[in-house]
């Protein structure tokens, strides 16, 4: 598990702006473990520039590399070849294969590739500008731990701007297979906005992020003016002590554009394709006291856990807990006693996060630990 904090404007008025915030959440997916699917047409943020020296034809064009700078080269990246003496190695081409390493090989379709020794370059195509209104880039994220063989579910984030200029937003969508273009397939959740705003450009705000490899979540500008702040967790399904489970994955989402908590089964089972639910009343599932200003009873606070919504009762997430704004102050860590061990939670009232609680009270609080 890990945490990382740091302030970020929240614009997409520049590029710099734009992937300052993006790629951090990009950067902290994969240091915890998540596996970048091979999609075609992800974004890129940072070139790749491969040192070429060789290229070997047979049913496709092979490319070998003696060295490379920037992320490391991937199935699906679109790479741009030059330097070859013979022109028709200096094509721009998606990788169909990577050996991995330092140095290595990768693969194209062959078009108009010959074997050849010389040195070459070749260099993927990076994010050039930040998203216009309305416009999004995106990537596809695999969880990385040992259920993801057997019960895979994948998350596919969108980065762009809003409906206003220079807003910042997400969209967010879980399934449990990709068709490797883009597409998520399977049992497929809704594909849900995660906030929307006009952006800031003058004042950085905090953005926490938590995870491991079977979970993930976030609270995005938190503490910030006007409409900023959202949230967004994924966990996959409890047994009765807590670990984690095949049988599904939950996403909650908050923020101004609204509340949403959806569920959807691993592949093949019987709740049949893209089952998901939603809590009533855009709210996330809780037991907090109806109506209630504070959960303090007998010296104690009450806490609620968040139930996944899947037609039984059954273990609830991890990921999030919901707590009475009058209990605690903004960035309150919160210690929670579930499955009969204490976990910390980071707690937020920012503007424009609103009421997530089942009874129409009560806010959020991330797994932070």
């Amino acid at each position: 598990m890990a945490t990382s904090s740091a302030n970020h404007v929240g614009s997409t008025n520049t590029l710099a702006y734009f992937t300052d915030w993006a790629k951090a959440v990009s950067d902290f997916l994969a240091s915890i473990g998540w596996l970048q699917t091979n999609d075609t047409g992800q974004v890129v943020w940072t070139a790749t520039v491969l040192t070429m020296t060789e290229v070997a034809v047979g049913a496709t064009a092979v490319y070998s590399y003696s060295s490379y700078a920037g992320p490391a080269p991937r199935v699906g990246m679109s790479v741009a070849v030059t330097g070859f003496a013979n022109g028709n190695n200096n094509v721009t081409g998606v990788l169909t294969a990577v050996s991995g390493g330092a140095s290595g090989t990768v693969t194209m379709v062959l078009t108009t590739q010959a074997n050849e020794v010389h040195a070459g370059s070749g260099t993927t195509t990076a994010l050039a500008a930040a998203p216009a209104a309305n416009n999004y880039v995106y990537e596809i994220w695999g969880m990385g731990d040992a259920l993801q063989a057997t019960s895979p579910f994948y998350l596919k984030i969108e980065y762009g701007t809003g409906s206003s200029a220079n807003g910042p937003n997400l969209y967010v969508t879980i399934g449990t297979a990709t068709n490797l273009a883009g597409t998520l397939s399977g049992n497929v959740s809704s594909r849900v906005s995660v906030g929307n705003n006009t952006g800031n450009t003058t004042t950085a705000y905090p953005c926490e992020l938590a995870g491991s490899t079977g979970w993930f979540g976030c609270i995005l500008w938190r503490n910030s003016t006007g409409t900023m702040a959202r949230i967004f967790c994924v966990d996959r399904s409890k047994d009765a002590s807590g670990y984690d489970t095949g049988d599904y994955a939950t996403l909650l989402t908050c923020g101004y554009t609204g509340v949403t908590q959806q569920s959807i089964f691993k592949a093949g089972t019987l709740q049949g394709v893209a089952t998901l639910e939603y809590s009533s009343a855009s709210r996330w599932g809780t037991i907090l006291p109806i109506t209630a200003t504070t959960g303090i009873i007998n010296g104690q606070t009450h806490n609620s856990p968040v139930i996944p919504l899947v037609g039984q009762v059954d273990n609830p997430s991890l990921a999030a807990v919901v707590v009475l704004a009058a209990d605690y102050a903004e960035n309150d860590p919160i210690p929670v006693s579930l499955f009969g061990s204490t976990h910390t939670y980071k707690f937020t009232k920012s503007t424009g996060i609103p009421v997530v609680g089942s009874q129409g009270v009560g806010y959020p609080a991330i797994r932070y630990e």
